[in-house]
C-alpha cells in the first residue's frame, strides 16, 4: 500500500528513535494513553514474572506460531494426573467413567466459549489433532459430485487450499480461488444490491476434463477374495443421508476469519450471506485457527453481537491459543451438516453394530461419535480443561460474565483482544515510522489497513499479525534470512518464508504463478534458506503479539530495526561511490598484502594456519584438505555442529602434505595420525559411501569404521559417540555456491558476466573460499573491550581474533574497517576470484570456549554494528574462480603462494 494511503493521524513514534530516554518517553506516553486497554488493569508485569518465566530476556514474536503456556497451567495438569486415575474412556471401569465425565465437560465448555448453548443441539465438537485434521475430514466426506463447487479465498491456508485436491477428484466438481473482493460481489450485503455472478472475475480450476479425471469404479469382478460387497443402504437410511440426486450438488466455501500471513480480518457475515444467497445447496468452512488466538468468536444467529456468525464447520488448533496441548484441534459443526458428510471409513468406537462377513455396520448418531476415530487424546483433553482455567485465572476480568451462554473464557479473549489490538497499533506505527537517511521507508509492510476503515464488529481490520520486509537506503530488499539471523543474536523469536500460504504471498508480494514455478525450478522450496531471487524477496517477515507480549516487547523491536538496518542517520561509516571501490596493486603503494591462509580440514574444528612461504594447491571446491572431512554421530550418522557442540573447537588438526597424514590433537590426547590418501595405512579402514547433510544438502560420506579413531574422537568430545567421515575431493558432488547469493551479487552488481554459476562445494556452508580483513577484526575487537569495561567484565585475548571468524584468507593493510566490503572481484597469486558475502551463524558457541558468552559481547553482533553499510552479518567470500584465469579442472601442481597480492586490480 503506497504511504499515502496509510492514516494520517499524529504518530506516537516520530522522530523517537535515537536514545533510551527518548524510547522511555514513548513507553511512558504509550501507558498514559492506553491505560484502560493496555495491560489487564496494570497486572502484566506480573504475569510475565510470575506465569511466563521463559520469556525473561526473550522478546517472543511468533505467537501465530504458538502461543506461550502459563506456569500454573504445567503445574495444574501435574496435580490433576498426580492425584487422578484415568483410564480409557471407551471402557467401563470406575477410572473410564471418570475421563468420560471430563471429556464431556471440556466438549460442553468449548461450546460455551464459542457462545454456543450446550442444551440447544446447534453444534457437537469434534476433537482432532489438529485444524488441519479437521480440514481434512470436510474435505474427503464431503459430497462432491458433478456440478459441485469448492470456493476458496485465495488468501487461506494451505490446508483449506489442499481440499481443492478432493473436489477435483471428481468429474464435473470445479474449484474457484476468490479474492475478497469476488466474495463481496458473489455474497452481497443486501440481496438485491448487486448480481452474484460475475464472470469477469472468475477463476475456474478443473474445467479441463483430462485435469480433473474420470471417476473409476472398481469392477465387483476384480475383488480377490470374499464375496463382493455393495454400500449399506441401512446406514445410509439411518444417519438421514440424502441420495445425490435429492436437493441438487453441495458446494462448499471456505475461508479463514483471519489470514495468518498479514493478519487481515475477513467478514465473519460471509458466513451467513453465503447461505442466505445459496439456501440449502452452498455450506460454510471457517478456519478460526488465526482469529482465536487473540479474538472471541460468536457461533450464533444473533443480529446484535458483532462477532457473531453461523458456519457450518468451524476448526481451530488450541496450541494457538493457549501454548498446549499441541496436539488437539477441534471441528466444531453443525449436526445438520454433519449428516451430509459420507465416509467410507469408520474406526473402532464409531459404530454401534457390525457384520464382518457382510457390508452391514450402523454408525453412531452424534457426530463425535462418529468421526472420532480409535481412543480419542483424553490427557491432551484434560490438558485443554486446565490449559482454560489458567488463561480465564491470569487474562480474565474479574467481572461476571454477562452472556446467557457465554462463559468467562469467552470474557478471557475479550480481554486478550483489548490488550493486543492496543500493542499492535504502536507496533504498526512505529514500523511504518522508521526511515532512511533519504527517507525512503524501511519496511514494506503487508497490511490491509486503510484509513479509518473498521471491520464489522468496530475494531480494526488487522489482527496481532504483522507481515513485512526490508529495503536498504538504495531500495535494495534485505533477506529475510538476514533478518532471523540477527534478530536471533537480541534474543527475538519470530518467523520467516511463506507461512504456508501461497495466496497470501502472491498477493503481497506480487508473484503469479508462472513466478512460483520458476522459483521452485531455480531451487526454491519450503522451508529453505533462500530469500532472495534475481533481486526480489522470495520470503517475508512476520511478526505477531500475543496475550502476554509487552509494550517492551514492541519497543524493543523498534530499537532493533533502527540500530541493524535503518540506514543513513550514522556518520561512522560512510558509502563510497562505486567506481572508487577498487583494490591497487602493492607495488602502487597500498600495501595490501594477504598475512594468513588458514585451512579447516575437519568441519567446524580448529583450523591450521598454512606456514608462510608454503606453497598450497587451489581446487574448484577451495584451498586443499579445507574442510574434507567431518565428524557425524556414531549411531545416526548425523553431521555434529559447533554450535551443538562447543568442544569442537578444541580438535585441532594440521596437514602435513609432506609425510602424507593429518595429525588430530585435543586437550589431554595423544596426537592421532590420519592418512591423507585413504590406502596409506593398514588400521584405517573406510566404510561404505552413505550419505550426510551439510546446510540441507544431502551428500556422500565415507565414514571411518577404525575403532582408534572413533573412540579418539569420542573422548574428545567428552563422550559424545561419534567418528570421523569424509567427504571424498573426487566425489561427485552435489553441493554448489548457493544461487541466491550469486544473484543478490548480480543484482548488486548491475552485470552478469555469464560465467558458469555451478562452483562447487565441500563440507562448507555456502562458498569455497571465505575472506576477512585484520581491519575489520580488529574493529570488533575494540568494541568488545569497551562492551566488557562498561559491564565490568574481561574478554580473553583470544576472543574475536580473526580465527574465530573461520576465513580461509585473512588480509592486510586495508585503509579502514569493512573497506573490503566493496570489492567485486580480487586476484591472489594469479587466481582471479569473485567477491561475495556469505551470512554467519551464531558465535555463541565459539564464545563459550573463548570465554566470553553472551549476546552484548558477540562478535558477529558488533561486526554488525560498526558496519551500517546495508550487508549485515555477513563476510566476504571468495565465490568462486572466474573462467580465464584459473579452470576448474587445474593440474595438481597449479599453486598459489601467498606474501602479498600481485600486480593486478580488484573492481
Amino acid at each position: 500500500m503506497p504511504p499515502s494511503s496509510e492514516p494520517t493521524r499524529q504518530s506516537l513514534t516520530k522522530d523517537i528513535y535515537t536514545t533510551t530516554d527518548e524510547y522511555d518517553t514513548l513507553r511512558d506516553r504509550f501507558l498514559r494513553e492506553n491505560e484502560s486497554t493496555y495491560g489487564y488493569g496494570g497486572r502484566i508485569d506480573r504475569i510475565r514474572e510470575e506465569e511466563f518465566p521463559t520469556l525473561k530476556g526473550q522478546v517472543y514474536l511468533d505467537h501465530a506460531g504458538t502461543t506461550i503456556p502459563c506456569s500454573s497451567h504445567h503445574r495444574a495438569l501435574y496435580d490433576d494426573l498426580s492425584t487422578h486415575l484415568y483410564g480409557n474412556p471407551h471402557s467401563q471401569s470406575p477410572s473410564s467413567s471418570l475421563t468420560q465425565q471430563r471429556v464431556t465437560a471440556v466438549r460442553t465448555r468449548v461450546l460455551r466459549m464459542l457462545g454456543v448453548d450446550p442444551g440447544s443441539g446447534a453444534y457437537d465438537v469434534i476433537f482432532t489433532a489438529n485444524a488441519s485434521a479437521a480440514i481434512r475430514i470436510v474435505g474427503e466426506c464431503f459430497p462432491w459430485q458433478a456440478g459441485s463447487q469448492y470456493l476458496c479465498l485465495r488468501e487461506a491456508h494451505t490446508s483449506l487450499v489442499g481440499v481443492r485436491e478432493c473436489a477435483l477428484a471428481v468429474e464435473g466438481a470445479t474449484v474457484r480461488m476468490v479474492t475478497e473482493e469476488e466474495v463481496e460481489v458473489m455474497f452481497p450485503r443486501m440481496d438485491n444490491a448487486m448480481s452474484h455472478e460475475n464472470p469477469r472475475h472468475e477463476t475456474a480450476i478443473g474445467a479441463d476434463k483430462d485435469r480433473i479425471g474420470s471417476v473409476h469404479e472398481r469392477d465387483p469382478k476384480d475383488a480377490r477374495t470374499g464375496p463382493v460387497l455393495h454400500r449399506n443402504a441401512d446406514n445410509d437410511a439411518h444417519m438421514g443421508w440424502e441420495p445425490e440426486h435429492g436437493t441438487g450438488p453441495k458446494s462448499l466455501f471456505a475461508y479463514p476469519a483471519q489470514s495468518n500471513f498479514s493478519g487481515t480480518r475477513f467478514p465473519l457475515s460471509w458466513t451467513n450471506r453465503c447461505k442466505r444467497r445459496h439456501p440449502g445447496t452452498h455450506m460454510v468452512l471457517l478456519d478460526a485457527a488465526s482469529f482465536c488466538t487473540s479474538s472471541p468468536l460468536t457461533l450464533s444467529n444473533t443480529a446484535s453481537h458483532p462477532t457473531a456468525c453461523t458456519p457450518d464447520f468451524v476448526c481451530m488448533s488450541f496450541y494457538k491459543l493457549f501454548g498446549m496441548p499441541t496436539g488437539l484441534g477441534v471441528l466444531v459443526v453443525r449436526p445438520e451438516a454433519a449428516r451430509i458428510l459420507r465416509r467410507n471409513y469408520f474406526g473402532g468406537g464409531t459404530i454401534d453394530a457390525l457384520a464382518v462377513d457382510s457390508p452391514w455396520h450402523i454408525s453412531r448418531s452424534l457426530p463425535h461419535e462418529r468421526f472420532e476415530d480409535g481412543t480419542i487424546n483424553f490427557l491432551d483433553i484434560l490438558s485443554l480443561d486446565h490449559a482454560m482455567d489458567a488463561w480465564e485465572r491470569v487474562f480474565g476480568s474479574p467481572a461476571p460474565s454477562i452472556s446467557l451462554f457465554s462463559t468467562r473464557d469467552a470474557d478471557t479473549f475479550r480481554a486478550i483482544s483489548t490488550h493486543v489490538g492496543s500493542l499492535t497499533g504502536l507496533l504498526v506505527e512505529g514500523m511504518r515510522g522508521l526511515v532512511h537517511g533519504n527517507g525512503r521507508p524501511l519496511c514494506k509492510m503487508h497490511l490491509e489497513i486503510k484509513d479509518g476503515e473498521k471491520g464489522e464488529d468496530g475494531r480494526s481490520r488487522q489482527g496481532s499479525i504483522v507481515n513485512f520486509n526490508l529495503r536498504r537506503e538504495d531500495g535494495g530488499w534485505i533477506g529475510s534470512g538476514e533478518v532471523a539471523r540477527l534478530a536471533a543474536l537480541e534474543g527475538i523469536h519470530l518467523r520467516t518464508g511463506r507461512f504456508c500460504n501461497a495466496g497470501s504471498f502472491q498477493r503481497w508480494l506480487n508473484f503469479t504463478a508462472e513466478d512460483m514455478k520458476a522459483n521452485f525450478a531455480f531451487g526454491k522450496s519450503c522451508g529453505d534458506e533462500i530469500d532472495i531471487i534475481n533481486g526480489r524477496p522470495v520470503g517475508a517477515v512476520r511478526i505477531s503479539l500475543g496475550a502476554m507480549s509487552t509494550v517492551d516487547d514492541v519497543l524493543h523491536w523498534l530499537r532493533f530495526l533502527r540500530e541493524y538496518f535503518v540506514e543513513g542517520t550514522d556518520e561512522r561509516v560512510t558509502a563510497e561511490p562505486a567506481e572508487e571501490r577498487k583494490v591497487v596493486n602493492h607495488q602502487e603503494g597500498n600495501g595490501i598484502v594477504v598475512s594468513d591462509l588458514v585451512i579447516y580440514p575437519i568441519k567446524s574444528c580448529h583450523g591450521y594456519s598454512i606456514p608462510h612461504g608454503k606453497r598450497w594447491n587451489v581446487t574448484p571446491r577451495g584451498l586443499l584438505y579445507d574442510r574434507e572431512w567431518m565428524l557425524v554421530h556414531g549411531e545416526s550418522g548425523v553431521a555434529l555442529s559447533q554450535r551443538k557442540f562447543p568442544r569442537m573447537t578444541l580438535i585441532r588438526p594440521r596437514v602435513d602434505l609432506e609425510a602424507g597424514y593429518m595429525i588430530t590433537e585435543a586437550p589431554g590426547l595423544k596426537p592421532l595420525r590420519i592418512p591423507l590418501d585413504s590406502a596409506i595405512g593398514e588400521k584405517v579402514v573406510d566404510g561404505p559411501l552413505c550419505p550426510s547433510k551439510v546446510c540441507g544438502d544431502s551428500i556422500p560420506i565415507v565414514r571411518y569404521m577404525d575403532p582408534e579413531i572413533a573412540t579418539w574422537f569420542t573422548m574428545a568430545m567428552g563422550g559424545v559417540a561419534c567418528t570421523l567421515a569424509r567427504h571424498p575431493a573426487d566425489s561427485t558432488s552435489s553441493r554448489f555456491v548457493k544461487p541466491h547469493l550469486l544473484a543478490e551479487r548480480e543484482r548488486q552488481a548491475g552485470s552478469d558476466d555469464g560465467f558458469d554459476r555451478l562452483s562447487p562445494l565441500s563440507l562448507s556452508n555456502e562458498s569455497p573460499f571465505l575472506l576477512i580483513s585484520e581491519r575489520s577484526v580488529e574493529d570488533v575487537r575494540e568494541k568488545m573491550r569497551e562492551r566488557a569495561r562498561r559491564g565490568g567484565e574481561e574478554i580473553s585475548e583470544e576472543a574475536g581474533r580473526t580465527a574465530g571468524f573461520r576465513g580461509n584468507v585473512v588480509v592486510r593493510g586495508l585503509d579502514r574497517a569493512y573497506q573490503e566490503d566493496g570489492w567485486r572481484r580480487i586476484k591472489i597469486g594469479g587466481q582471479m576470484f569473485e567477491v561475495g558475502y556469505i551470512f554467519l551463524c551464531s558465535f555463541f558457541a565459539l564464545l563459550s570456549v573463548l570465554g566470553c558468552g553472551h549476546g552484548d559481547l558477540d562478535p558477529y553482533n558488533l561486526f554488525d554494528d560498526g558496519r551500517k553499510t546495508g550487508h549485515t552479518t555477513m563476510l566476504r567470500i571468495l565465490s568462486r574462480l572466474l573462467p580465464g584465469f584459473a579452470v576448474y579442472s587445474l593440474p595438481s601442481s597449479h599453486t598459489t603462494g601467498h606474501g602479498q597480492l600481485p600486480p593486478s586490480q580488484s573492481s
